[in-house]
Formats: C-alpha cells, sequence, structure tokens
C-alpha cells in the first residue's frame, strides 16, 4: 500500500509521531532530546521514592517534590506514555544491511561503539518507564460514581491490559522492523485483545467514553487484522510502481466502522447502567 505523503492528513500524523521527525532532525539532536527524557526520568523516579519514604516515615520536610511527581509523573507518563516510549526505543531501530546491523535511520553500526551505549541506555530507560507506568495505571481507578472525569473507572485492570497491549505494539513497531511478518501477528493480537477488554469490561463511567475508545480500538483491529492478511497472502514488486492508493472511500468506510462500534458499546453501556440502576434499587 502506496500513501500520498503530500497528504496534509498524513503531515499531521507523521508529527504525531514525534519519535519520526526527531529522528529526521538529525544523530546529535536525537541523542541530546533522549539523554534529557532520561534525566527527567530518573529524576522522577527517585522523587517518587523519596515521597514514599516520606509517606512511610510519616515525615514531610518539604511539599514541593509531591508537586513535582504528581506534574511529572502525569504528563510525562499518562499523557505521553506511547510517544516517550518511542523516543526511548527509537535507539534500537537497527536492520541488517550487508551483513552488518545498522540504525535505520541514522546508517551508525548499531554493535559498534558508542552507539551501543545508547542501546544499552534505550534498552533500559524504555523497560524502567514501562514499570513506572504500570504502577501508575494499577494505582488509577476511582470509586466514585458520579465522577465527573471522562476517563473515571472504578478498578484499573481493564486500563492495565490495554497497557500491555499498547507496550507489545509499540516494541513491535520499533524492534521488529526486519520481522515484518512476526510484527504484524503481534499487532493482530494485540489490538484484538485491546478491543476485546474494552468491549467486555467497558471500564469508563462516562458512556460516549466507552463508545469513542471502543469504535477507534475495533477500527484498530479491523486494520491490524487485514495487515496480518495482507502481508501473508499478497505478493508485490515495487520496482514497478504498481501499488494500490486509497482514496477518499476507504477512509470514510473506515469511520463508518468506527460509528457502528460505538453505538453498539453505546447500547451496551446504557444496558448495564439500567442492570446496575436495577440492581441498586431493589438491594436491601
Amino acid at each position: 500500500w502506496k500513501v500520498n505523503s503530500d497528504l496534509w492528513i498524513y503531515k499531521v500524523f507523521y508529527y504525531i509521531q514525534i519519535h519520526l521527525p526527531l529522528a529526521d532532525t538529525g544523530y546529535t539532536f536525537y541523542l541530546a532530546i533522549f539523554y534529557l527524557l532520561v534525566a527527567v526520568l530518573y529524576m522522577s523516579v527517585a522523587i517518587c521514592v523519596w515521597v514514599g519514604w516520606c509517606f512511610m516515615n510519616d515525615n514531610f520536610p518539604f511539599l514541593w517534590p509531591i508537586k513535582v511527581a504528581r506534574l511529572v509523573v502525569s504528563l510525562f507518563v499518562s499523557m505521553f506514555y506511547i510517544a516517550s516510549l518511542n523516543i526511548f526505543l527509537m535507539a534500537c531501530a537497527c536492520d541488517k544491511h550487508n551483513g552488518v546491523w545498522e540504525h535505520s535511520v541514522w546508517h551508525v553500526e548499531c554493535l559498534g561503539f558508542p552507539h551501543i551505549v545508547h542501546a544499552a541506555f534505550s534498552i533500559v530507560s524504555g523497560v524502567v518507564f514501562f514499570v513506572v507506568a504500570l504502577l501508575l495505571v494499577l494505582g488509577d481507578h476511582e470509586l466514585d460514581p458520579m465522577s465527573k472525569s471522562l476517563l473515571a473507572a472504578p478498578h484499573s485492570l481493564c486500563e492495565l491490559r490495554a497497557l500491555l497491549c499498547k507496550t507489545v505494539i509499540t516494541f513491535s513497531d520499533i524492534l521488529l522492523k526486519p520481522w515484518p511478518h512476526v510484527q504484524v501477528v503481534l499487532y493482530a493480537i494485540s489490538c484484538g485483545l485491546l478491543f476485546y477488554y474494552h468491549a467486555r469490561m467497558v471500564p469508563h463511567y462516562v458512556p460516549w467514553i466507552n463508545a469513542l475508545r471502543g469504535g477507534l480500538n475495533m477500527v484498530l483491529a479491523w486494520v491490524a487484522l487485514m495487515s496480518c492478511i495482507l502481508t501473508y497472502t499478497v505478493d508485490w514488486d515495487v520496482h514497478y510502481g504498481q501499488h494500490t492508493h486509497w482514496d477518499k472511500d476507504e477512509y470514510r468506510g473506515i469511520m463508518t466502522k468506527v460509528g457502528y462500534m460505538g453505538r453498539i458499546l453505546s447500547c451496551r453501556c446504557h444496558t448495564f447502567g439500567m442492570y446496575g440502576s436495577r440492581r441498586m434499587i431493589v438491594a436491601p
């Protein structure tokens, strides 16, 4: 499949994947941003450990670390998890050329010095970042059913499983580019599970959030499944320039699927809400 890279919507999605424009700006600039994020990560972990020690001993000599931890960790981990993880792992985006593992963007030798040091920092920081995000998601739930927060949920099990699926997708996207057949299988499994968990648990108190996220997850699962089927069943030759282009009808078809799936999940949320209200009324 060939996408017209001159379309404005393509450029929007290109810049949303912040690791791509960062990598294209140059090796030195990327390393500066990478080590800046590494410093922020380990500083945040140190502050969180110190805050935990303060709570454990009921001793708070300073309050600013608590505010910093809430702000930095919330922005860094919760809102920009995928973007940050992509930046951390970008140093490991290597492919084999003429028997030598080279980076797919900068064409430096991945197993040579000094890039192997950057790659080691990349893997370690990515794992630490994932563990921090996992711990935050475990403690992120809201027991008040009247909460006004859009993403409020009574438990974190669905978000925890979704985080695992999104992490597998991100690792596959960066690290498994040399093996596309394995990559698309992991895409299909992870996106399918992402949709299944959300459709089965309907985790959020706000119905339209469940409908929106369910519809988007359904589209991800559909695209991942089609990608897997095409990869294993279709052969193509790039030398003749014969590519299939997506047109506006293809995009309209995807959005139609989003609408249908959102409607189904909206009905499911309404049914669950009526059932829960009835149970609360008749409860002794």
